[in-house]
């Protein structure tokens, strides 16, 4: 049985973190709003359950992004393979040129391999550390740092591409 004291802890994890975490799930899950509220709840969820386990090793942050990825995999398998980019369901605010920037990297991420989407989105996109994003991913630095790397180079060859015949 969950006490108070865990309901309010999450509460207050939720309300740090909720955003932030979505907006991770929502690029997880390649703009799919729907899929990133479900992968969303289920990280919440997850994270109430293992709440008392929770030994302080990372930041929340950083196991709350642990979660998502290892429930969007999961998810990911359950379907078989998570559409990744309805593309109208990215919100489609602010000026024309940043709408069509998002437009075109979300297309652009959904070219790199799962392992290169995971490591680029955490580092590039979430601001974490390539030893931060190590841990999430539960990987070397090294390697995360060479998906990073790899992601880069292949995200700069297909958005020049796109520059050139768009």
């Amino acid at each position: 049985m969950r006490t108070n004291s865990s309901h309010r802890r999450l509460t207050h994890l939720y309300d740090t973190h909720s955003e932030r975490v979505y907006r991770f799930c929502l690029r997880l899950c390649g703009g799919c709003q729907e899929d990133a509220e479900d992968l969303t709840q289920e990280v919440f969820l997850a994270a109430l359950e293992s709440l008392p386990r929770f030994a302080g090793r990372s930041t929340h942050q950083t196991w709350l992004f642990r979660i998502a990825v290892f429930r969007s995999r999961a998810l990911r398998q359950r379907r078989e393979r998570l559409p990744l980019a309805p593309l109208t369901d990215l919100p489609l605010v602010g000026s024309e040129s940043q709408i069509l920037v998002r437009l075109t990297l979300a297309s652009a991420l959904v070219c790199l391999s799962e392992a290169q989407r995971e490591a680029f989105l955490l580092v590039k996109a979430e601001g974490l550390t390539h030893k931060e994003a190590a841990k999430v991913l539960q990987l070397p630095i090294g390697t995360v740092q060479s998906q990073v790397y790899e992601a880069v180079g292949k995200l700069r060859t297909i958005l020049s591409e796109e520059a050139f015949h768009g």
